[in-house]
């Protein structure tokens, strides 16, 4: 997947993306999988910054939003099925919970002995994949009819 996809599945500008990625704001984006040969960008890369997105339209501090969804990695990767393990939580976010500490999803802390979270706000990583299938089938299917070598310049 090129980053001109992800971008477009994500509905950030380039220059907003180059913008958070040099002060460190995209550090998930070069988590990669696979050999050294074949290092590149993933659904598991559309899906973080999908994430990150719905966050700051939420509105969710952009670092707050770069540690919900650095922590949620491996959530977000078994929910694109890159990994077969189980996701230990559906969500990506933050929150504060019931004992006033700021935390993410799936990490709570261990003096909250599972209390409700005073407030919160999160997405849904499940329903994001859900919504971005169909868009990453299409960008797939278009990449083959265009990419046969017989472009003409």
């Amino acid at each position: 997947m090129r980053i001109g996809h992800i971008l477009h599945l994500s509905g950030m500008n380039r220059d907003t993306y180059n913008s958070l990625a040099r002060r460190g704001h995209l550090s998930f984006m070069a988590n990669r999988f696979g050999d050294d040969e074949d290092r590149s960008l993933t659904a598991a890369h559309a899906l973080a910054l999908v994430a990150f997105q719905t966050l700051r339209s939420i509105p969710v501090e952009v670092s707050a939003a770069h540690e919900a969804v650095s922590e949620s990695w491996s959530d977000i990767v078994r929910t694109t099925g890159l990994s077969q393990e189980a996701p230990k939580s559906h969500l990506c976010g933050v929150r504060i919970n019931d004992i006033g500490v700021r935390d993410t999803w799936g990490w709570p802390h261990p003096k909250s002995k599972g209390g409700k979270p005073i407030a919160d706000a999160s997405v849904d990583l499940v329903q994001l994949w859900k919504g971005l299938q169909p868009a990453i089938a299409l960008l797939d299917k278009n990449d083959q009819s265009v990419d046969d070598g017989k472009q003409e310049a």
